[in-house]
């Protein structure tokens, strides 16, 4: 059986080129660079750009859940898709407004680093206390299961870059 051919739309166009647009935006925010740190900064500018791409991506994600109207609010939280990108969201936006405040050189080298651990662990913490309490129910959908694969592309970020930073 063969499928149709895939057809991408004016306004599915727009929305990518305006994610993009959001990713770099938010890279040049995210990132400094310091000449001092060479090796460090080698590093550090990949990961500003994956950070600020799952950032990006998590807060939209979460805006097609709550867009959608398919179901309530209260039945929104129990699906590990929308929980893991709202988590992430919400603690995402809690460091770049620590960001903000903080004109320190070694805090703003680092700081995707924090970023990426910081949102790793409240995602994890989310859908820790999700399990334990029963409300971890996962939809056969393309939402959850990207929102599932967002949630666990942010701790096993945090993982790595804990295992980097323990074992240096």
């Amino acid at each position: 059986m063969r499928r149709p051919p895939l057809r991408i739309s004016l306004p599915a166009t727009m929305i990518a080129i305006a994610q993009f647009a959001a990713i770099f935006a938010l890279h040049k925010l995210t990132h400094y660079h310091n000449d001092n740190n060479y090796i460090l900064s080698i590093f550090i500018n990949p990961l500003s750009i994956a950070t600020s791409s799952l950032v990006v991506l998590n807060t939209s994600l979460t805006l097609m859940w709550l867009g959608a109207g398919s179901m309530p609010a209260r039945h929104l939280v129990r699906h590990p898709g929308f929980s893991g990108p709202a988590i992430a969201s919400l603690a995402s936006s809690c460091m770049l407004f620590l960001r903000a405040g903080i004109h320190d050189p070694d805090f703003l080298l680092v700081f995707p680093m924090l970023l990426w651990g910081f949102t790793g662990t409240a995602v994890a913490a989310g859908w820790l206390l999700m399990a334990l309490t029963d409300l971890w129910w996962p939809v056969p959908c393309w939402k959850d299961k990207a929102g599932r694969l967002l949630g666990f592309l942010w701790l096993s970020g945090a993982i790595v870059l804990w295992f980097i930073v323990s074992v240096r």
